[in-house]
């Protein structure tokens, strides 16, 4: 992926022109360059695509003032570089790098786009990105057509269309050398991976721990107000300190996490100093006090919004167990970056190489053709790209003087990207028109959820002589690509399996990639097409084979951008990054709790998430535990799921190794067993298991079989009415090579992690 940090630079190319360009995150010998300032494109014969047609019948009849139309110009657009200037910046970056071959030097690839043409008194209107804006007539100019789309791929060529007035088309063709009343203005939205920051928290617990001890000799209860003050006194005295590493991200973004850390120190110091007092007052007006239960503690806590009129008491705690607390956040993201290429057409006759005879076209008025003109249909198609055969164009015209519906079809394919019906349209009727079109993909090309789509069953309207067909107005393309980090420890991982999936939600398509990603491979990219408006999930999942013979196996997880960076799965720090997935409309509030544990090496870590609408419902949060072991990567968690109905739902401790955790209300409602086996013994040679879950109350009854055989794991899934009734039967049979089996069970559990032992237990 395009990466926005160090290694972007200048290349001096040509003459005096400089190159910008930026280079992949994970592929050393990939760089992107941006686009060349605005110019006039070339046609198939090397001169610029830009005419002038006049018409001249009587012009000294037609008053200098008067709007009506006497001369056409047409203009096509580009940000091309010359292949040779392309060429030397690859040799020279081979140069700088010293990298053993070329570099592959290929253009940005941009998400989105527009294109603005100013022209003589007249611009194109602001507006709708593509969206054909009326403008007021001017002295000059009396109408400019363009898509307001440039093709957002190879050269970004854009194209335009403009009606001009008896002095317009007079200082126009009279304005052909040197710097031209033509200006064109780009507008290119790019994604790219920005430079990671880091911020970290350094809490003096020791002057933390005498603060509050002095207090607690003159006060039995605490108001939240006052424990806010005390903690801003301690970060005055410098008891509370901020660490923030950079590499070169906005202070806006730098700010917002540090805010995050000091709210996080701050619910720190409420978790570990203080508990809640909580009184209600019960339906008869008496007054029962109550503990808290934990979950509805961190409600209460949640942003510190809720807490303005409770009381909390302080906890029994020892300076021995802070001194190991601390907190570090870092983050690495993808962002969107705008550029806005501009310039005025210059020298079109010396640079161009044509006579003022060919770029200007004289029309006389007595001649037949003045009564019809030629009509073009043109396409931005990205043939290979989105796997496109062909485009079919059926066209209605009505001429008005006849009395008569004129239609056309034509036929657009790659090498053949335009066509034009010469001598249709009677200028005398007007020049406004009916379209409809059908894109046809190819049948070994891009995947996608059919084999063509179409504009609909109504004509579309359209004025001009030019017609561009966008296919993307019917469908999306989507590209995804998953890399490893640089520096990954390929050495000890020497294979990562990497599975891609799309799926819609309604179950009519879905998409599967995967690939082995490797030291000379670490990347995989897949595109696909699909459905605008049908709603779907992008998921990942990734294999480790690792060189000792152990295989790490993530589940399936939402991928929230076109992106995803591998990582060791076994780094010195267990990440979990938790993403609320699913329907969000009737989430109030979402807890996650977690918990690590590693007894032999004195470890037991817990932590807290909270997702509520609208400030980060959708934005995915993290957790992280620094491992003694790390093969250790187990830990467990509990979803707690308040509804805007006011329901509420609990799914008690689940365990997991993933390193990114879903969560939302399916997840709640989910029952996900893992069946894991070790090494069986000599006279196994298979366990089955057998699981039941039954729920009467809502009529659900779900069973399955497994087979496994040694060191082998299965996941077994049930989807809840009643997410607080999690147990389930389980019977396991041990298969023997004498065909004497053994049977125990069945046996009710309510573990989302069972191991099956290799033997039958002894009677």
């Amino acid at each position: 992926m395009l990466y926005l940090g160090n290694g972007a630079r200048q290349i001096t190319v040509g003459e005096d022109q400089t190159l910008y360009v930026f280079p992949d995150f994970s592929a050393p010998d990939q760089y992107y360059y941006l686009p060349n300032n605005p110019h006039i494109a070339k046609m198939e014969d090397s001169t610029p695509a830009i005419r002038l047609l006049v018409y001249r019948e009587d012009l000294d009849t037609i008053d200098d003032d008067d709007e009506e139309a006497v001369a056409f110009l047409s203009l096509d657009v580009d940000l091309s570089w010359d292949p040779q200037l392309i060429e030397e910046a690859a040799s020279r970056l081979r140069v700088e790098n010293n990298l053993l071959q070329k570099p592959r030097l290929t253009p940005i690839f941009f998400r989105d786009g527009s294109v603005k043409l100013m022209l003589l008194d007249a611009a194109t209107p602001e507006g709708e990105t593509g969206e054909d804006g009326e403008i007021e007539p001017t002295n000059f100019v009396t109408k400019i057509m363009g898509s307001g789309y440039p093709s957002l791929y190879g050269d970004n060529r854009a194209i335009f269309q403009a009606s001009l007035t008896k002095k317009g088309a007079a200082a126009l063709s009279g304005a052909l050398e040197g710097v031209t009343p033509i200006g064109v203005v780009y507008s290119l939205t790019f994604a790219g991976l920005q430079p990671a920051f880091n911020v970290r928290a350094k809490v003096d617990w020791q002057k933390v721990y005498d603060h509050f001890s002095e207090h607690e000799k003159t006060d039995l209860l605490f108001y939240e107000k006052e424990i806010q003050k005390s903690i801003d006194t301690l970060k005055d005295e410098r008891a509370i300190e901020f660490e923030v590493t950079i590499e070169g991200i906005g202070e806006e973004a730098m700010d917002s996490a540090r805010e995050e850390v000091e709210k996080s120190v701050r619910q720190l110091i409420f978790d570990q100093f203080f508990e809640a007092t909580f009184k209600r007052e019960t339906a008869a007006g008496d007054e029962t006090s109550e503990e808290i239960v934990d979950t509805l503690t961190h409600l209460g806590r949640n942003g510190f919004t809720w807490g303005v009129g409770y009381t909390y008491q302080r906890k029994q705690v020892t300076i021995e167990e802070l001194r190991t607390l601390n907190l570090d956040w870092t983050a690495r993201r993808a962002a969107e970056r705008t550029i806005y290429p501009q310039a005025h057409m210059y020298n079109l006759l010396s640079d161009g190489g044509v006579t003022r005879d060919q770029l200007i076209t004289i029309v006389d008025g007595a001649d037949d053709l003045w009564k019809v003109q030629p009509f073009e249909v043109t396409t931005t198609a990205a043939w290979e790209t989105d796997g496109i055969a062909g485009i079919t164009v059926d066209i209605e015209y009505d001429d008005a003087d006849e009395g008569t519906v004129r239609s056309w079809s034509t036929f657009l394919e790659k090498g053949k990207d335009s066509d034009t019906h010469r001598d249709w349209m009677d200028r005398t009727s007007g020049d406004s028109f009916r379209y409809k079109y059908e894109v046809v993909f190819q049948d070994e090309g891009v995947p996608g959820p059919r084999p063509k789509v179409n504009s609909g069953a109504d004509w579309l309207t359209h004025e001009g002589t030019t017609l561009v067909i966008h296919p993307r107005e019917l469908y999306e393309s989507v590209q995804l690509e998953v890399g490893a980090v640089p520096n990954f420890s390929f050495d000890r991982w020497p294979a990562v399996q990497a599975i891609l999936r799309y799926r819609t939600l309604d179950g009519t398509f879905v998409h599967y990639k995967d690939a082995v990603l490797k030291a000379g491979s670490p990347t995989m990219t897949t595109r696909f097409r699909i459905d605008k408006g049908v709603p779907g999930v992008r998921e990942l999942r990734l294999v480790y084979i690792g060189t000792s013979g152990e295989r790490v196996e993530t589940d399936w997880a939402p991928m929230p951008q076109n992106q995803w960076i591998v990582e060791d799965p076994h780094s010195e720090d267990l990440t979990v990054q938790a993403i609320v997935a699913g329907d969000r409309r009737s989430i109030a509030n979402l807890l996650v709790d977690l918990e690590y544990s590693d007894p032999a090496a004195g470890i037991h870590e817990t932590g807290f998430l909270s997702f509520y609408p609208p400030d980060n419902l959708n934005q995915p949060q993290s957790w992280t535990v620094h491992l003694a072991d790390p093969t250790r990567r187990r830990y467990r968690y509990r979803m707690t799921l308040v509804k805007t109905d006011g329901d509420f739902m609990q799914t008690g401790w689940l365990g997991t190794d993933a390193p990114t955790l879903p969560v939302g209300e399916v997840y709640v409602r989910r029952l996900a067993v893992e069946v894991v086996t070790g090494e069986l013994a000599d006279d196994v040679e298979a366990v089955v298991v057998d699981l039941v879950y039954s729920d009467p109350d809502h009529d659900l009854h779900k069973s399955d079989s497994f087979t496994l055989g040694p060191n082998s794991r299965a996941e077994w899934q049930v989807q809840l009415q009643d997410a607080s009734q999690r147990s389930y039967q389980f019977t396991t049979t041990w298969k023997r090579r004498t065909g004497f089996h053994t049977t125990a069970g069945p046996s009710t559990s309510s573990s989302s992690y069972l191991i099956i032992p290799g033997s039958p237990p002894e009677d």
